[in-house]
């Protein structure tokens, strides 16, 4: 089993220029909601004390493991590999209803536990989960992101677990059914009436995709929803409007060669390596006749269903959405961490007059992710520090099972798991993780 090495030289104290959220008046009432914890935390990171790399991470070897859509329907079941929903959009601009429909805030926690890993093993029967040090999705890596930054946000919390030497980053809602009741704007709508499900995939409600990478050392495997992708023979012609941004010129004469998997992310992003797909279908439901399914306690269906059905997508087809008034002008700044966490090159900024969007364009963004990369390079270097911070307490605590928490105020906190706790992973799928590590549970 190969093991990761976080650096642990040339460390530094951090030293961030903000303002003490205590004093943000929206924030008096912090994470009131949470039950108290019951003992005291285990520990507390101030970011100005923060030991942090002197030199910037940079994410390296990015690699497409697995992928999976949600099936609408009471029953659970996912499609393995899937597929996102497609572009081009329609050939005209109509006006569109707002959201109405509440939706879940976690889709995986309300329709199933951990869809994830078993789209792993269905895709790659013998992926070395302990070659990982953290297991983590875009709301809880957003949030440490966003927390490294000092940028005020919302109080978050999350649970870890630790699988092996691996740290599992749970996101933590009210309940796993947690609605959002509240949607304004065109942010379902757009998305419906301007990207198509192919048809193999068209019962499909939610692409969620999983990538792994290095960044600084530390070896990552994250899950997000991605929503949509552009077809390899979709032209201009043919309706596509992308908006493409010069190559990046990092040092003179590299612009016109092509991306090397794993020199640096100045070639951002990596293309999907041939690691990353090399499950045919036949070996995936071989994975999946070895794996058997859990029955998770109080679901009305105790199974949850895997079809061999979609095709995998290289990670710069792949796009994000936005939707805004064209009298809110988004500060893309809000937008570059998430792409950067995801490794996604490709934005769809749409904006609307009282519900018309009048000719929307995906535009390749790399260089202004990278930009935004070199411009935050001491931020990148607490999260850093964060993350490696999160794991060291993880792997060295008695339980290994935490909880991490912001409350708007003051520092990050990790705290024991009230109870005995609740474990990521189900029993097989946990024997399947040490099965091709070479180590025992």
């Amino acid at each position: 089993m190969s093991r990761s090495k976080m650096s642990s030289q040339s460390w530094r104290v951090s030293n961030p220029s903000y303002n003490n959220t205590a004093n943000v008046p929206w924030m008096s009432k912090p994470g009131s909601d949470w039950p108290k914890p019951h003992e005291p935390a285990v520990d507390k990171i101030d970011l100005q004390n923060l030991l942090t790399e002197t030199t910037s991470p940079i994410i390296k070897d990015v690699k497409y493991v697995a992928s999976y859509n949600w099936e609408t329907g009471d029953s659970p079941t996912i499609y393995v590999p899937g597929s996102p929903p497609a572009w081009p959009p329609p050939a005209e601009d109509s006006k569109l209803e707002p959201d109405h429909d509440d939706v879940f805030r976690d889709i995986n926690a309300a329709r199933y536990p951990k869809p994830a890993i078993r789209s792993v093993f269905a895709m790659q029967p013998e992926f070395d989960m302990q070659a990982l040090d953290v297991v983590g999705c875009g709301s809880t890596l957003g949030n440490l992101l966003r927390y490294s930054g000092s940028i005020y946000s919302k109080p978050f919390r999350f649970h870890v677990d630790v699988v092996g030497e691996t740290v599992f980053f749970i996101r933590k809602g009210k309940t796993a059914r947690e609605m959002i009741t509240d949607l304004r704007g065109y942010g379902h709508t757009f998305p419906e009436a301007y990207t198509t499900w192919d048809k193999e995939v068209e019962k499909s409600c939610s692409h969620q995709r999983l990538i792994q990478y290095s960044f600084g050392g530390v070896q990552f495997l994250v899950r997000t929803e991605t929503d949509g992708y552009v077809r390899n023979d979709t032209c201009i012609e043919n309706g596509l409007h992308i908006k493409e941004e010069p190559g990046i010129k990092e040092e003179p004469g590299t612009e016109d060669k092509p991306d090397v998997k794993g020199e640096s992310d100045a070639k951002f992003p990596a293309e999907i390596s041939e690691s990353g797909i090399a499950s045919s279908p036949k070996e995936m439901e071989a994975g999946l006749r070895i794996m058997s399914m859990d029955k998770p306690k109080g679901s009305a269906d105790t199974t949850l269903h895997v079809e061999i059905v979609g095709t995998p997508v290289l990670q710069n087809q792949i796009f994000d959405i936005k939707t805004r008034n064209i009298r809110n002008v988004l500060d893309m700044n809000e937008i570059y961490p998430r792409l950067w966490v995801n490794q996604t090159s490709k934005f769809l900024l749409a904006y609307h007059k009282s519900g018309v969007f009048s000719n929307p364009q995906i535009e390749d963004i790399r260089t202004k992710i990278l930009g935004w990369k070199m411009e935050n390079s001491a931020l990148l270097a607490r999260y850093h520090g964060l993350i490696q911070r999160i794991i060291q307490v993880a792997r060295n605590s008695q339980d290994q099972q935490l909880e991490v928490r912001w409350d708007g105020q003051g520092p990050l906190c990790i705290y024991k798991q009230a109870g005995d706790g609740k474990r990521v992973l189900p029993e097989e799928l946990l024997d399947r993780v040490f099965l091709y590590s070479g180590t025992a549970p």
